[in-house]
């Protein structure tokens, strides 16, 4: 049962430090390694399934992911069911995934209608420059609403999942301490994006190494099979592992903003600035 908040959570103004959410995040997953990448890749894996729910499982999923970083930031044990904690709250959570995926849908809408206007015309009509154009403007929509979404909601469904606060009074708050934040968000969006480089690149670099291979005769066949294997599991180890990390940074900067609850559920005064292991409350 659900219960009723009565007074909102206080936040911190200025509070996230970006690089040691990041950090503080990999110091959390790295002895549990194997239990983030099997955890994170079987949900990601329900995701990419299941397209049509995938829409409606993205907040549950998410919210599973937080939680258990929630856990082992009070150094609780978790097991591997508590990914799918986020299925308890699962109206709450699927209300804020939605609207956190609000920029996907506008850009398959823009996709769909650029390539619906492309088919009278045919492909070998339409201007190298035209195309160009429309595609650099469905793109550059869906760039600013994702980081806009991306900014103003990354606390809505940490909000759902501890404080059990309703879809709108989450929304609502997370804009409202997103924007008292805005200069470590996005500092810390850019460390984000700066640490999936490395762990991207090497993606392409075997794809390389699997054409190039595959047009040598015979050892070409074996040397790609292999490649294939290795990009396999690169991507089965290393994305859910960078996911993890990232998520998590996510729920460190969230704590840094919001302090813990105490066991009562009671909002008393939030702790000192330099608790959870950083100067939160005193940065930016």
């Amino acid at each position: 049962m659900r219960q009723p908040i009565h007074r909102l959570p206080s936040f911190y103004s200025g509070a996230i430090v970006p690089w040691d959410c990041v950090r503080n995040s990999w110091e959390v997953v790295k002895p549990d390694k194997l239990r983030f990448i099997g955890g994170i890749f079987v949900l990601f894996l329900l995701l990419s399934c299941l397209p049509c729910f995938g829409y409606l499982l993205f907040g549950p999923v998410m919210a599973g992911i937080y939680f258990v970083f929630l856990l082992r930031m009070e150094n609780k044990s978790f097991f591997f069911n508590d990914f799918f904690k986020g299925f308890e709250q699962f109206w709450p959570t699927v209300g804020v995934g939605l609207i956190q995926l609000i920029p996907d849908v506008i850009y398959a809408i823009l996709y769909f209608a650029f390539n619906s206007a492309l088919e009278p015309r045919g492909s070998r009509n339409i201007r190298l420059e035209e195309f160009l154009f429309a595609f650099g403007f469905i793109f550059l929509v869906y760039f600013i609403l994702s980081i806009t979404f991306k900014v103003l909601l990354i606390f809505a469904l940490p909000l759902v999942v501890e404080r059990r606060l309703g879809v709108l009074e989450a929304i609502k708050l997370s804009i409202k301490a997103a924007l008292r934040n805005l200069g470590g968000i996005i500092v810390l969006i850019i460390l984000q994006i700066l640490i999936s480089i490395p762990a991207v690149l090497p993606i392409f670099i075997i794809w390389a190494f699997v054409l190039v291979i595959a047009l040598i005769p015979f050892l070409g066949v074996f040397l790609s099979i292999f490649g294939i294997i290795c990009l396999i599991a690169y991507i089965v180890i290393a994305f859910p592992l960078l996911g993890a990390v990232v998520l998590g940074s996510n729920v460190f900067a969230y704590r840094q903003v919001f302090p813990k609850l105490d066991s009562d559920d009671i909002f008393h005064s939030p702790p000192p600035p330099t608790a959870y292991g950083s100067e939160y409350g005193t940065a930016m």
